[in-house]
């Protein structure tokens, strides 16, 4: 007898809206669930065609502390400052909240202001309560850190939703409840090696973690051995890194052979997908890198460092390399191994997508997510 999934109404809550979460939200929508999500501000460059968040800002006292700020150090305050210490507008999280009279409360997160609040405003309401993790490790690495989660789970009650695929395999901590990662997965004649070169894209926006200058210097020490096409494609981020690597790319005389695009829409970047042979992942410390399921869809073997997040989702030889993060040696080499046959690539680039039709499609998320929410419901 097939099982009765009941309707819900699921919200969602975080600083922001990260295209990430576009075909999680997407298969919900399709399954039936009415879905709501609200963050503190838009970005610019993620993808909204599937839902638009409602916008709850942020505290006056927060909004002065953050104008005074800039006006002292007469620079635009840090990221992670917004992204952690960001105190919300709770009125309106508040009103939100009662509003829609959520089944579900999905929060993204667990150690910034605003996941704590919605957390709390979780328990008081009758709402099942989750927060949602890219990689255990990076959540729980300080003690710090360890005390917010244990006040997490055992006062806050609320469970964790984890995409991290070794906590699938091992079962080492049943609190986190494995969901993958969503993308979409459409088979297509894949062209490779356009105009006879060996082309290879890497994204990331302009900051200086996501270490473009490793992957230069990489192809550096491999361009007289291979013919390279190479794209970089990232956000506008910080000017000084970005004139870096523009500086890097003149005097070593790699003009020729990379192009730099920037600000690419969400669409634009997928179309650049499709135009490469290979994915290479530069940047460290990387909490759960989206680009490499993106690149494994496109039928792209993927190279990422060793402190990205979701390097588990790469199987070393079979469709993809990992290499010592901030050490572009190791990148050469693995670069080196993977395109030194041009058959590698093309057979590593057909089991990425394997890969992810078996384990990371609308249908298998919808699956799990369904089956945790349909829990004792």
């Amino acid at each position: 007898m097939e099982r009765i999934i009941k309707k819900m109404r699921i919200l969602f809550i975080a600083p922001r809206y990260h295209t990430n979460l576009h075909f999680r939200i997407k298969a919900l929508q399709e399954s039936g669930h009415e879905v709501v999500f609200l963050s503190q501000y838009k970005g610019q460059s993620e993808r909204y065609d599937a839902i638009e968040p409602k916008i709850i800002g942020f505290s006056p006292l927060y909004l002065f502390l953050d104008n005074l700020l800039r006006i002292f150090f007469k620079k635009e305050t840090p990221n992670l400052w917004k992204l952690n210490l960001a105190w919300p507008r709770t009125s309106s999280l508040k009103k939100e909240i009662k509003d829609f009279s959520p089944d579900v409360i999905i929060v993204k997160g667990m150690k910034s202001v605003l996941s704590l609040i919605a957390l709390w405003l979780a328990k008081r309401s009758a709402a099942r309560s989750f927060f949602l993790l890219q990689i255990r490790n990076h959540y729980a690495n300080t003690p710090a850190k360890k005390i917010v989660l244990w006040f997490i789970k055992n006062i806050l009650k609320a469970e964790g939703i984890i995409s991290e695929i070794d906590n699938e395999n091992n079962k080492h901590d049943p609190f986190y409840h494995y969901i993958p990662f969503a993308t979409e997965v459409k088979d297509f004649e894949k062209k490779y090696f356009k105009d006879d070169k060996i082309n290879i894209i890497g994204i990331g926006k302009f900051v200086e973690r996501k270490a473009h200058l490793d992957l230069l210097k990489a192809i550096k020490k491999l361009r007289s051995k291979y013919d390279f096409n190479v794209t970089i494609v990232g956000e506008r981020s910080d000017e000084k890194v970005l004139n870096m690597v523009k500086q890097h790319i003149e005097s070593e005389r790699l003009g020729e052979i990379v192009d730099l695009r920037l600000n690419l829409s969400n669409q634009e970047v997928l179309n650049e997908y499709k135009k490469n042979d290979l994915f290479v992942l530069s940047s460290y410390n990387e909490p759960a890198s989206y680009s490499v399921l993106e690149a494994m869809a496109n039928k792209l073997p993927v190279i990422c460092s060793d402190t990205n997040g979701t390097k588990c989702y790469i199987k070393e030889g079979e469709n993809g390399y990992i290499f010592r993060s901030k050490n572009s040696d190791s990148l050469k080499n693995m670069i080196d191994i993977l395109v030194n046959r041009r058959g590698n690539i093309v057979r590593m680039g057909k089991l990425a997508f394997d890969h992810v039709t078996e384990n990371f499609s609308e249908e298998k998320f919808i699956a799990n997510i369904n089956k945790l929410l349909n829990k004792d419901a």
